[in-house]
């Protein structure tokens, strides 16, 4: 028979073999890793991604009608498995989260997420549910999903998270046949998903089950309630730099396939009106029945019932009702949209001529219509109360709307004894008055009378939800009353962005010139953004290009709207070289700033002020210098001139002379710092009785200088300006250079309400020496400046403050750019003091980034991390730990005996079990030990 001691003794060597499979901690305090790549959100990244060029295969996604061609991650180098990176503790690395590192990037607390990668073994469709973290961190809650996959022919899971030998998964995976259905279960703290490869030529179709619907929300300990769930459904696309993610509807199905959305034909719009002629109730049947499709695939009819351009109704039915209160001939548009967003137009006229109700009385005021108040009361109000005060009624056209919608707020069924003479509108409820009618008519809005208001609902509303609008009536004699009605806003998830392309269709090499994007459809407008000739440009509705190569170049201009919808668009401008025509020599009608002409030379218009010549000859003929645009490249000039020749500010007109000058006029002054003179500015005006300008070194009258952590630009020197118009400045290209700036970051900027803002700034000419600007600056204090980047960290959240020794930390740094330019910034964690992983991070203006940080601690103790000026405190406790005491006695025989015991540390608890299939690696080696010592007692 065995001795106990010796069983002890051969349980502490299993324990020892299973230990040998935890990861070891790391060496010293901090050891840095990685979990995965940085999160870009909408801005550019260093995911790689394949540009729509480079995709043999496109994929598309359908979903409701709707029709999103998406874009893939990843450029074939590596598996999907590599991207996944599912880890458990049988994985080599392992881990007892049973989460995928590799997604970290793309994962969310309580979102699921679908996208199709590009690896080395083809594109694979990936599942992504929820977050990981570690410990209490920022993903609490779990969750559970259930999908049914269908059209699943040639494709196979190569990652099933989760699924592992010891058969003890809590997730079920049936993928028999070519119908696949797998419930995902997942606790607090950790992720879910899978990777589906070969969908290339495939058509899945996914039946998802989220929270109520999923197979196991009864049943699972970590779902079925507010806080176990999942609150959205995306799928994520690549475009370029640039990734995105629309939002999916949770209770429908989507159809993965292969291919771009369908270019078929689209359909064909018709519509009618009966009668042609309204009559007297005015109301008209507008009838789309006869509107074809070549797919026979009609979703959606939009209805603009009276031709103002916006969108009152949307149904599925193709004929409408609709009652017209004001007499007039109307417009009525209907636009058909198919399944795949094609879409066509039709439009009828609807006549509505004068009513004739045949009663004399006043409608309300004087007629008698048989009732006790004497009033006709034919616009369906109640009669107004004994007292005489006003009786307020409120009615909505639409009772539910989404942001593009058109809303009509109706209180013509209000009623008084005497005149209803205001209606103030209190829309979303807050108390506040946002309009009084009668008034004129506002943007996003129109009135037919002052009882009925008509607004988009983005204009009133930034954000889905119900909400409780208010109208108050006020009568002649002061009395008030109030009615209330309530709109529910649904999300826009449906109508895609558009705008106008304010492109010049030929530009010149090396100049820089200006892009607009005009008439942008949807105020909820979330990104602007710009990319010329395949390189990503900064953002923003108006902005400024230069183009250094001749040719046919592309300018496209991407949307993105606050419902996720997007949308490209593009044309093409000609590259063409610059004119080498003299634009020097002095004429008087050539508008050239570089010949130094002065105002008594008979040329008042042309702003010369560059190479000194006083000559009043008009010509300068003798003055000319080689340089072609006026840019004097004389190098016998003050140091740090650059060739820039000065100008004489004071010789200006005279007062009498100004009053008699019918054309426009100019000042100057020289452009100078510590090393000498760089340059010139003119001002110029049409008329008036004053023009001035003045250089400052420093910003004048105590203004604060400007900086580019502030306000994204460094000034290089000051102006104030009065009476002008306009300024023309002339500014040395070393000294550009000194100051490392390119002619395309340099702008002028204004200060005025306590802020520096940048005004219409372009470049009108250029040469070797010197580079010349046109800015809008009128009176003021302006700086000249460069545009900087200002790079910083807007946030520092650690998920996971308190850790046992030997596991990460998982830290969110979100850094942005302030700035006005795009720039390059590192970033340091440190922990206590000490860097322990540096990054590099590249950012265009205005954009940012999050990076994820996971450091090892090794050791005990609180530790202070830190990134740049935000910092944060972590925790580390002693880790669970297992200890051997042997003892050596003497037995009655005289013989040596050994004892051995086994102690565990209960100092810190190990919640790796919760939610984990299969429990984990410290719970299992506890019930290992309980039951083993359970059966040596029992011996």
């Amino acid at each position: 028979m065995t001795d106990p001691r010796t069983k002890v003794l051969s349980f502490l060597l299993v324990v020892t073999v299973i230990a040998g499979a935890v990861p070891a901690a790391g060496v010293g305090p901090v050891a840095a890793a990685t979990t995965g790549n940085d999160d870009p959100g909408n801005t550019p990244s260093d995911d790689p991604a394949n540009t729509p060029g480079d995709d043999p295969d496109a994929f598309h996604l359908q979903q409701n009608g709707q029709c999103y061609e998406i874009g893939t991650l990843g450029d074939g180098s590596q598996s999907v498995e590599a991207f996944y990176d599912y880890r458990n503790p049988e994985t080599d690395p392992s881990s007892d989260k049973y989460a995928s590192f590799g997604t970290t990037h793309l994962q969310d607390n309580q979102e699921s997420k679908l996208l199709v990668y590009n690896g080395s073994d083809g594109y694979s469709l990936v599942v992504i549910h929820d977050e990981m973290s570690q410990d209490d961190g920022g993903a609490p809650y779990g969750s559970t999903v259930t999908f049914q996959l269908s059209g699943v022919n040639n494709s196979s899971w190569v990652v099933q998270d989760d699924s592992y030998d010891d058969g003890n998964q809590d997730d079920n995976w049936d993928t028999a046949g070519n119908t696949h259905e797998i419930d995902w279960k997942w606790s607090g703290d950790r992720n879910d998903g899978g990777a589906l490869s070969n969908v290339t030529g495939e058509e899945i179709t996914i039946d998802p089950g989220f929270n109520e619907d999923a197979s196991a929300w009864d049943s699972w300990p970590y779902a079925g309630d507010e806080q176990n769930k999942t609150d959205d459904w995306r799928v994520v696309d690549r475009e370029g730099d640039y990734r995105f993610e629309q939002f999916l509807d949770m209770s429908e199905s989507v159809t993965l396939v292969s291919g771009t959305c369908s270019d078929g034909a689209s359909p064909s719009a018709d519509l009618t009106s009966s009668p042609k002629s309204a009559g007297n109730d005015g109301t008209v049947t507008l009838d789309a029945s006869s509107s074809t499709d070549a797919d026979d695939d009609i979703e959606e009819y939009h209805w603009d019932v009276d031709g103002d351009g916006e969108i009152d109704e949307r149904t599925d039915d193709a004929s409408l009702e609709h009652t017209y209160e004001q007499s007039g001939n109307y417009t009525a548009t209907v636009l058909v949209v198919d399944e795949t967003n094609r879409e066509d137009t039709a439009t009828t006229t609807v006549e509505v001529p004068e009513s004739d109700d045949g009663d004399g009385g006043d409608d309300g005021s004087g007629g008698d219509d048989g009732d006790s108040s004497g009033g006709d009361d034919s616009d369906g109000g109640d009669d107004p109360p004994a007292d005489g005060s006003p009786n307020a009624a409120l009615s909505l056209t639409d009772s539910v709307a989404d942001f593009s919608n058109t809303v009509g707020f109706n209180a013509s069924g209000s009623t008084a004894d005497g005149e209803i003479v205001e209606y103030h509108w209190d829309f979303d409820g807050d108390g506040h008055v946002d309009r009084t009618t009668p008034d004129e008519s506002t943007e996003g809005s129109k009135t037919n009378d002052a009882h009925t208001a008509y607004h988009v609902v983005y204009s009133l509303y930034d954000d889905p939800g119900t909400y409780t609008a208010e109208v108050t009536v006020v009568t002649d004699d002061g009395d008030t009353d109030t009615a209330t009605a309530e709109l529910e806003v649904e999300k826009n998830d449906e109508t895609e962005p558009s705008a106008t392309l304010d492109v010049p269709p030929e530009v010149t090499v090396g100049e820089q010139f200006e892009v607009e994007a005009t008439d942008i459809s949807e105020v909820t407008i979330q990104h602007v953004g710009w990319v010329f000739d395949g390189e990503v440009g900064p953002t923003g509705e108006t902005v400024k290009h230069t183009f250094e190569e001749t040719g046919e170049k592309k300018v496209e201009l991407r949307l993105i709207d606050h419902a996720g919808n997007k949308n490209v668009l593009n044309t093409t401008v000609d590259v063409v070289e610059a004119d080498d025509g003299d634009s020097g020599d002095g004429d008087s009608d050539d508008g050239d700033t570089g010949d130094g002409d002065e105002p008594d030379d008979g040329d008042t218009g042309d702003g010369d002020t560059g190479d000194g010549d006083e000559s009043d000859d008009g010509d300068d003929s003798d003055g000319d210098d080689s340089n072609e645009g006026g840019l004097d490249d004389d190098d016998d000039r003050d140091s740090h001139s650059g060739g820039v020749p000065s100008v004489d500010p004071g010789d200006d007109e005279s007062a009498d002379d100004r009053a008699m000058n019918d054309g426009p006029r100019s000042v100057a002054a020289n452009l100078s710092d510590d090393d000498g003179r760089f340059g010139s500015v003119v001002a110029t005006a049409d008329n008036g009785s004053k023009l001035a300008v003045e250089v400052h070194g420093t910003a004048p009258g105590g203004l604060p200088a400007p900086s580019p952590d502030a306000d994204g630009f460094e000034a290089i020197t000051f102006l104030t300006v009065e009476g002008a118009d306009g300024v023309n400045l002339t500014v040395a290209n070393d000294r550009l250079d000194a100051v490392g700036a390119t002619p395309e970051n340099v702008s002028l900027f204004r200060y005025e309400n306590d802020t520096w803002s940048a005004v219409e700034t372009s470049v009108t000419n250029a040469s070797g020496n010197a580079t010349e600007f046109r800015a809008n600056a009128t009176n003021g204090t302006y700086a000249l400046g460069v545009e900087r980047p200002a790079i910083g960290v807007a946030d520092l959240t650690v998920q996971n403050a308190e850790i046992a020794a030997g596991d990460s930390a998982t830290i969110a740094v979100t850094v942005e750019n302030d700035g006005l330019a795009a720039g390059e910034g590192t970033v340091e964690l440190t922990v206590d003091g000490d860097v322990v992983e540096t990054r590099t991070v590249s950012l265009p203006a205005g954009e940012w980034q999050t990076l994820r940080f996971a450091p090892t601690f090794a050791d005990e103790g609180t530790f202070e991390v830190t990134v740049g000026d935000a910092s944060a405190e972590i925790v580390v406790e002693s880790a669970e730990t297992t200890t051997t005491t042997t003892t050596t006695e003497t037995s009655d025989a005289g013989e040596p005996t050994t004892t051995t015991e086994a102690t565990v540390d209960p100092t810190t608890t190990d919640d790796s079990s919760a939610g984990t299939p299969g429990f984990g690696v410290a719970v299992a080696l506890v019930a290992l030990l309980a039951a083993t010592l359970l059966a040596l007692r029992r011996r």
